[in-house]
């Protein structure tokens, strides 16, 4: 092992020097060919010693490096994510939350877990925060290893509510931390008190039989974590995209589980992070049945221009996908809302203006994967009405009409669009936030 492992350095140390033009890229190919069908014969052998060495570490190297280039799929607890991590390089995580008192106040782990020598940490608290290379480090959080070396904190993203000196001051956010190693533990340092952060080998999720699918027309990958509470069945449904632009969302209410004699049970509870409960004991010949997904596109945006000129349909280029609008009706009406004044005076306000309707087509062109769900549309703020309230200029919004969305069937959705001038005979339409579903149920076998 030792002769491989030398001749392995030789390698990495002199490979930069190598030149190799193309006649001699195709000998080593050529030579390769006849190795395999003559198990490695010396008839095969290169003249240039250099290209034997290449040549060897190629058939040697071959599968180990083929082999760790695996990636694994991981569940992170506390924060429900899906990780993907190469196979040689096992991630650590913290199984449940961890939390510290200080007299009266605490902080909180909710969750950790590593990425090479990189942790990132999921905490709240309500002791006196300062974060940054300059915080004094009295009220700083610091993280040092079981060798006492502090790790570098590379970044932090923190929300704060309330006064420090308040009784309702509080934070929570993220934490990123770089070793000098990678580290299965190590500990907190908040002025003289110690946090001991001991993590585990992160769970792997198996993709093969059971308790996993992967969508890849969509670029979605669903994870489901079993554990009986009690007399229930608890279901976590975690969901990994590939495209960080996306939110995917599951309609928990019309998820069950499906037996092999057709019967179906819908969950007794469910919280928002995607955990449902099912009632009783359950074979593993139990499935999962998700009858659509909801994705939403937060990077999406597009403007459109319409006229009481147009003609039908529009084509609406979102993204990669085209929407049509089928139909345009413009509608006048009469806006009327009445305020009041910090001297109880009422003042009525009517003005002429008008609502446009889009009746848009569900179906996307080019796929049948996918159907529009809901999408946000706003007007230019120089083509809607204005009020002078109280010296401030003030858009009408009336909450029952304001982006108005229905399904009017199963084909067709119905936008309402109101607060336009009066005499405006063409406005600009910004569409952003499409969320979209999956035309065909989701079917995941489960071994609770």
């Amino acid at each position: 092992m030792n002769n491989l492992e030398n001749l392995k350095d030789y390698i990495d140390k002199n490979l930069e020097s190598i030149k190799i033009t193309d006649d001699i890229k195709n000998d080593i190919i050529e030579k390769s060919k006849i190795n395999t069908y003559n198990n490695f014969k010396y008839g095969a052998v290169i003249a240039l010693p250099i290209l034997l060495i290449l040549l060897i570490s190629y058939l040697i190297f071959r599968e180990p490096i083929s082999y760790a280039t695996q990636k694994v799929l991981r569940y992170v607890p506390g924060i429900n994510k899906l990780i993907y991590t190469s196979f040689e390089n096992q991630a650590y995580g913290l199984l449940s939350s961890v939390k510290m008192s200080i007299g009266e106040k605490y902080i909180k782990v909710n969750s950790a877990y590593t990425e090479g020598n990189t942790v990132i940490l999921i905490v709240e608290g309500n002791v006196p925060l300062v974060m940054g290379d300059n915080a004094p480090l009295k009220n700083k959080i610091i993280a040092m290893d079981e060798y006492k070396n502090i790790a570098e904190l590379t970044s932090w993203d923190m929300i704060w509510d309330g006064d420090r000196n308040s009784d309702n001051y509080q934070w929570s956010g993220r934490i990123i931390y770089t070793f000098k190693d990678v580290v299965k533990r190590f500990n907190l340092i908040y002025g003289k008190y110690k946090i001991p952060i001991i993590m585990t080998k992160l769970p792997e999720v198996s993709p093969k039989d059971y308790n996993y699918i992967s969508i890849k027309d969509i670029g979605i990958n669903i994870a489901v974590i079993t554990n009986y509470v009690q007399d229930k069945l608890e279901v976590n449904l975690l969901a990994q995209v590939n495209d960080p632009t996306k939110i995917i969302s599951f309609p928990l209410d019309d998820i069950y589980l499906l037996n092999d004699k057709g019967e179906k049970y819908y969950c007794v509870n469910k919280n928002l992070e995607n955990t449902l409960y099912f009632n009783g004991k359950f074979k593993s010949s139990i499935k999962l049945v998700i009858p659509y997904i909801l994705i939403e596109d937060t990077d999406l945006k597009t403007k459109v221009a319409i006229s009481k000129d147009d003609k039908f349909p529009i084509n609406i280029k979102i993204g990669e996908d085209n929407l049509m609008i089928n139909n345009v009706q413009w509608v006048e009406y009469i806006e009327c809302f009445n305020y009041k004044t910090p001297e109880k005076d009422c003042h009525l306000i009517k003005k002429a203006a008008q609502k446009v309707k889009l009746i848009i087509n569900k179906n996307l062109v080019g796929t049948n994967e996918l159907k529009l769900y809901n999408i946000s549309a706003n007007v230019d703020e120089k083509e809607l009405n204005k009020y002078i309230v109280e010296g401030v200029k003030c858009i009408f919004v009336d909450p029952s009409e304001e982006n108005d969305s229905k399904i009017t069937n199963d084909n067709y959705k119905e936008l309402v669009i109101s607060n336009i001038k009066q005499g405006q005979h063409r406005i600009t339409v910004t569409f952003t936030n499409p969320i979209f579903y999956t035309t065909k149920e989701v079917i995941i076998p489960i071994q609770p």
